[in-house]
């Protein structure tokens, strides 16, 4: 049977307390994966425990009530270094029921694994909140405002480059809030650039030029280390949750040729604005690229010359009146993640900062050869994983996701 008390052991990495109702099960989970994505406004839980089945039904887990997780980062002597609280909503479960006797109870135990998906409970209200509104002559931000307002959050926008046009009229049909954002920047582009959404603790709504971060400050930055060299000083100051280290391989990726063709290398969109029969909008997407693309420095883009003659036509979108920011915000959306680079963290980390996807990070590598890889990312995703040991000593390594437009700096 479940205990209502946890077993506590003095730990130097982390401490992870999950609780269901009154009832602790901080001794029955084994591992914790956090997910944090650009994609997704909010992150994503899923919980390792290792339970008897019989408490799945005595103790009614299906999801009515919320989980609360607390996870603390445990310094030399028991030192609390950072602690972060998370009231969960269960999603689903996936488990399994072994064959036992007809009364089992207090007889037998028998422990199976389960595995339970959870998202932030107040995060996701806000997200999925129901919105049917009509506008007329209000700007983006002042729409964004009113449509926070209604899903019960706070705003916090960046307005570097912001779409300041004033729309005549906006209908948002039935949708949730999170696709009413969506549909707002589809129809008229919130920026010239690709936009991040994230809803996050005390109901504030963070939305993010992305373009733009890439000229402001990193939230941290990582250390490629080498294999021969001392690398000691950089290894010290990595404990403050700003500067991380890694000799992890590194995965990098280039998609210029894929996407090229995908969106032709001459992009026409021919729009109906009110005042004429058609309006055409050409772009170059080396232009796109170099303007509103995610850009490190560099502003060269090597792609495959027979697809420079490649002229592409969008017919689907009306426009509004003679706007580019749709169109750009469309291309440069697809364009975004043309490079990436992937590797993992390991040791105990501070994690907060990991977790804040959207955000620039400063790759540096001491590898003379790998030097055009480093410069200004953006954070696409981040996987944290903590596993709990033999020892009842947690380990923690985090699998991070960078991407931008230009493969070299």
């Amino acid at each position: 049977m479940l205990q209502k008390e946890r077993f506590f052991k003095q730990s130097k990495s982390y401490d992870i307390e999950v609780k269901f109702k009154d009832l602790d099960l901080s001794n029955e989970i084994i591992s914790l994966r956090v997910l944090s994505s650009i994609h997704t406004p909010y992150m994503i839980f899923v919980l390792d425990l290792f339970i008897d089945s019989n408490d799945i039904i005595l103790e009614k887990l299906y999801g009515k009530d919320p989980l609360k997780i607390k996870i603390r980062l445990l310094g030399q002597e028991g030192i609390q270094k950072e602690d972060l609280d998370f009231e969960l909503m269960y999603v689903k479960s996936d488990f399994k029921f072994v064959n036992k006797m007809k009364l089992s109870t207090n007889k037998q135990i028998d422990r199976t694994p389960i595995k339970i998906y959870c998202v932030p409970r107040n995060e996701f209200k806000i997200a999925s909140k129901n919105i049917n509104i009509v506008f007329e002559g209000k700007t983006i931000k002042e729409i964004l405002q009113d449509l926070s307002q209604k899903a019960g959050g706070m705003l916090k926008i960046d307005e570097d480059g912001i779409n300041k046009e004033k729309i005549d009229q906006i209908i948002i049909p039935p949708m949730s809030f999170v696709k009413s954002v969506k549909y707002l920047n589809d129809m008229f582009g919130i920026y010239d650039e690709p936009y991040q959404m994230s809803i996050e603790e005390k109901n504030k709504i963070k939305i993010l030029n992305l373009s733009k971060q890439m000229n402001k400050s990193q939230t941290f930055t990582i250390y490629h280390l080498t294999n021969d060299k001392d690398d000691r000083k950089i290894i010290e100051k990595c404990n403050d949750g700003k500067n991380f280290y890694t000799y992890d391989v590194l995965k990098s990726n280039y998609s210029a040729n894929t996407k090229f063709p995908l969106l032709g290398n001459t992009i026409k969109h021919i729009t109906k604005p009110t005042d004429k029969l058609y309006h055409i909008i050409e772009q170059n997407i080396k232009d796109v690229c170099s303007n509103h693309g995610l850009i490190s420095k560099n502003k060269d883009f090597p792609f495959d010359p027979n697809l420079s003659e490649r002229v592409k036509y969008y017919t689907n979108h009306t426009g509004y009146e003679t706007s580019k920011t749709f169109a750009n915000s469309m291309v440069s959306k697809f364009i975004s993640s043309m490079a990436t680079l992937t590797f993992r963290i390991e040791r105990n980390l501070l994690i907060e900062n990991l977790l804040n996807t959207g955000e620039a990070v400063k790759f540096n590598t001491g590898t003379v050869e790998y030097s055009d890889l480093s410069g200004k990312y953006i954070l696409r995703s981040t996987e944290l994983i903590l596993t709990k040991g033999q020892t009842q000593d947690w380990t923690s390594v985090a699998k991070v996701n960078l991407m931008r437009t230009n493969k070299t700096s």
